[in-house]
């Protein structure tokens, strides 16, 4: 039996600083813990322009860009949180055959039923210097034993990486992960995080839905021998735009070259486009003053 879907994980969310002010240039990512209660990030922002050498008046823009980050990260923390509780309190009806409470409480969910079943696929496409890791493949969100880090461990030393590649690696599936559930179950807010290794993802439906409350309920009868539920409000309950469920784990040969780690290292020319591309990206950030979160695990930082 499946353990029940979990986000403990995701407490460490991603934070990326972007500022430029009085000529210093400050682009950095590491991570922040939900559960922090003794450092503020006004204390955080003295200590990080204090190790630095950075000018005082940094300080109030990292406490404020670090303040925002956290609160926007919480909210989607909260809301994945929330969905889960529904989700127990959906299963809890039907468990007592009270099919007409959960078919109005499932139509209140912000994703369908087996959202929290589906695999999402991240791409990575992350720089250090002149190198690039590109990647793709598909993450168990909700899986309790999850762990961007040991995966981003065991993927940089099946690819002989510097260990300075893991936090890297690591963050950028933190924010893919934060970004797919802002735009899920928080897309009522504008999505302002934005990764600086081009991150994409996409909601891969390769596990097989839970269809036997379906079943279930198709077959019960009211007291009075009517049919709890006709079979299009059967359907109904079940999103029918839900992409087809792929039930075979072994993928096509012409897609293994797809699926598996790519190490470029780039010429002239493609770092000073990657080069422009991410200065536009983090140029995006500083408008928006954009949102990542986490507790410092320290990626890289450049000063310019």
């Amino acid at each position: 039996m499946s353990s029940s879907p979990s986000i403990e994980y995701l407490h460490l969310i991603p934070i990326r600083i972007d500022l430029d002010e009085e000529g210093v240039r400050v682009s950095d990512a590491f991570l922040w813990s939900l559960k922090e209660s003794t450092v503020t990030p006004q204390d955080f922002a003295e200590w990080y322009c204090t190790d630095y050498g950075l000018p005082t008046s940094v300080q109030d823009l990292v406490a404020t860009s670090l303040r925002k980050q956290i609160t926007n990260n919480e909210q989607v923390y909260i809301a994945t949180l929330q969905y889960l509780e529904k989700l127990q309190e959906l299963s809890q009806l039907r468990q007592r055959s009270d099919h007409s409470t959960a078919n109005r409480l499932q139509k209140k969910l912000p994703v369908p039923v087996g959202f929290e079943k589906a695999l999402l696929r991240i791409q990575l496409d992350v720089r250090a210097g002149d190198m690039v890791l590109r990647d793709q493949f598909e993450w168990d969100v909700f899986n309790a034993l999850s762990s961007p880090e040991n995966f981003a461990q065991t993927l940089c030393e099946d690819c002989q990486l510097e260990l300075k590649w893991i936090p890297l690696v690591a963050h950028s599936i933190r924010e893919s992960i934060y970004s797919h559930l802002h735009r899920h179950l928080y897309k009522n807010k504008k999505l302002q995080t934005l990764s600086d290794s081009n991150i994409s993802s996409t909601l891969t439906f390769s596990k097989t839905f839970d269809s036997s409350h379906i079943e279930e309920d198709n077959s019960k009868k009211n007291e009075n021998g009517n049919e709890t539920e006709s079979d299009a409000e059967q359907e109904d309950s079940v999103n029918e735009d839900e992409p087809m469920l792929d039930v075979n784990v072994i993928r096509d040969e012409d897609e293994y070259e797809e699926w598996e780690p790519h190490i470029v290292e780039l010429g002239e020319d493609e770092l000073e486009k990657m080069s422009a591309k991410e200065e536009r990206e983090a140029r995006y950030r500083r408008r928006e003053f954009s949102s990542t979160s986490g507790r410092v695990t320290r990626n890289s930082a450049r000063f310019m």
